[in-house]
């Protein structure tokens, strides 16, 4: 083979042929093949003299990792929540009811809009006690857990509402809490609530008010066999006793009856019952500046609407609130009779030397429009339709009427004065009128009243000569 390799190779013509560089290429795949065999590949007899290690069958075992001990809360809240539904009432037998004590603290009159006539109140609503049978376990299976704070959200809960809210936005203005969970299956629940309740105001006496306002707390889809609320602290054997001994009471409450006015359409008053009014609690109280809180006291009613065969119980926290009128009395009513008294003081002054009175007339005029500003200040405070004009309305009504007649009267007497120094007399029936009606006091109070500016004709013609005759010699002297 390789003489012929060699015998192609020496031949010029069979140089480049494809042949050639086939056997040249073969032959230096085999000189490469012998020489790994010679330096890299062992002996049989050595690859069988070395012993081999054994091939391992399985795989080696994994770490052992150390899993923590489930807390016995997780064990528990698992346990609770694995078959509860939130939408159902919690109770085994429907024909159970539900009873839901309730506790509000009354923290503080935030504003009170006379115009729109909305009170803004915050209130901490104790929804105290209520049971959920769904909600029980043994403390000793549980590692002595014998209460669980959950998400309110989590668990079934009364759907409390106020009746009487004037904000529509009920998720915005309340701030809800975990609930505590018992062993026993009691739950409590704590908000806080911000809300604007709509109140019938009585400003007749404004500033000297005093407002009778209440907040009304109900199941909106509960009726009473279902969901009984009443306050907390109440024995219910007494608190069923005493209703059916005040059935017929009907409490005076001139704000309790225009809220049942204007739900006749859908209750019927006939129906309704009245528990005892007792005072609430006051103890974390926030006072106001503006209003002070008089009485607070809570009743319990139960409601016949229309629509349902069964009464709906509901609770009715009453409040009354005293205006204080500090503000208004040294912003409004005093600065409005000062002026007043220094219009009337200035009609009664005598007038100038020259016998003109036109800074009388600018007097009551600026007491007018002085009037009139602290009469708008007043106007934004008093709604626009109300049932009856206010106190202080009619007050200054009256203040606007005696500067009226002041600077009237000034200006007529000042008409009169003129008409005199131009010459012309009194009408006759006015002059009879003013100082021959009444010949006993041959009318002393009119001559010092209207004073020169009821002068006749001569008197009016020799002070105007008088005057021209001086004024005549003080030039001439100059």
């Amino acid at each position: 083979m390789f003489c012929k390799l060699i015998n192609l190779i020496k031949t010029p013509q069979n140089l480049l042929t494809t042949k050639t560089f086939f056997y040249l290429r073969y032959f230096l795949r085999l000189f490469f093949l012998l020489n790994l065999n010679i330096y890299l590949i062992p002996t049989l007899s050595q690859v069988l003299s070395t012993p081999s290690s054994p091939i391992p069958l399985t795989r080696p075992p994994p770490p052992t990792i150390t899993t923590p001990p489930i807390p016995k809360q997780r064990e528990l809240l698992e346990y609770l929540f694995k078959f509860y539904r939130k939408e159902l009432r919690p109770v085994i037998n429907e024909s159970t009811v539900t009873e839901v004590a309730v506790q509000l603290y009354f923290k503080q009159i935030q504003k009170v809009r006379e115009n729109d006539q909305i009170i803004t109140v915050y209130c901490w609503l104790e929804e105290v006690y209520w049971t959920d049978e769904f909600l029980r376990w043994d403390p000793s299976t549980f590692g002595g857990i014998k209460q669980l704070h959950i998400p309110a959200e989590m668990i079934w809960r009364p759907d409390l509402l106020v009746y009487n809210n004037a904000n529509m936005n009920v998720h915005e203005s309340e701030m809800m809490t975990n609930a505590l969970v018992q062993h026993d299956g009691r739950v409590s629940l704590f908000r806080a609530v911000i809300t604007g309740i709509s109140c019938h105001l009585n400003l007749h006496r404004f500033p000297f008010d005093q407002q009778i306002c209440y907040l009304m707390l109900a199941s909106w889809s509960y009726d009473g066999s279902q969901v009984m609320v009443r306050p907390a602290g109440d024995d219910q054997t007494n608190q069923s006793a005493g209703l059916n001994r005040n059935s017929q009471m009907n409490l005076s409450s001139h704000h309790h009856q225009s809220s049942s006015s204007s739900s006749s359409s859908s209750s019927s008053n006939s129906g309704q019952n009245n528990y005892f009014m007792k005072s609430a609690s006051l103890t974390h109280y926030i006072p106001n500046m503006e209003w002070r809180l008089i009485d607070f006291k809570t009743r319990s009613n139960l409601k016949m609407y229309d629509c349902c065969p069964n009464p709906y119980p509901d609770i009715c926290y009453y409040f009354s609130i005293k205006r204080n009128p500090s503000y208004y009395l040294f912003t409004l009513i005093m600065p409005s009779a000062l002026i007043t008294t220094i219009t009337v003081v200035g009609f009664f002054t005598t007038h100038s030397s020259t016998g003109e009175n036109t800074e009388k007339v600018s007097l009551g005029v600026t007491s007018l429009l002085s009037l009139a500003l602290i009469l708008m200040m007043v106007s934004d405070k008093l709604p626009a339709t109300s049932d009856t004009v206010p106190v202080l309305g009619q007050y200054y009504i009256g203040l606007i009427c005696i500067q009226f007649t002041a600077t009237y009267i000034t200006t007529w007497t000042l008409h009169l004065q003129t008409n005199g120094n131009s010459g012309r007399a009194l009408p006759r029936r006015l002059r009879h009128w003013l100082l021959g009606a009444n010949p006993r006091n041959n009318n002393l109070f009119m001559k010092h009243l209207l004073g020169r500016e009821l002068t006749t004709m001569q008197q009016s013609v020799r002070h105007r000569i008088k005057r021209f005759v001086n004024d005549f010699l003080f030039i001439i002297k100059d």
